[in-house]
């Protein structure tokens, strides 16, 4: 399984009403149109996550946003410029990253 294919399964078990891991096609899948979610529609989907958040659940994940960032080869100035940039230029897999150990995910 690639790492894109855990951050999926992890994003469908933060959102159980609205995706699920469709193991057939290795992907995610909406339960209300029963069509395949598409890559550009995953950025959306962490943004619908972390609309479910409640203001410490955001600290949180900001800090592990940033965390993410620089382990996959961002660098680190000041933490508030850090985070500023990293809301903006995040992908999804690292915000996908940075959700799921908000919620306590293990990938």
């Amino acid at each position: 399984m690639t790492p894109e294919q855990q951050l999926c399964i992890a994003l469908a078990k933060m959102l159980p009403g609205k995706v699920r891991w469709n193991e057939p096609y290795g992907g995610l899948q909406w339960l209300h149109e029963r069509t395949m979610v598409q890559e550009n529609q995953l950025l959306f989907i962490c943004c619908v996550v972390w609309c479910t958040f409640d203001r410490k659940q955001r600290v949180s994940f900001s800090r592990n946003l940033r965390e993410a960032v620089i382990n996959s080869g961002g660098h680190a100035t000041s933490f508030e410029e850090d985070i500023v940039a990293c809301c903006e230029n995040a992908t999804w897999q690292q915000r996908a990253e940075a959700l799921a150990k908000t919620n306590g995910i293990e990938l």
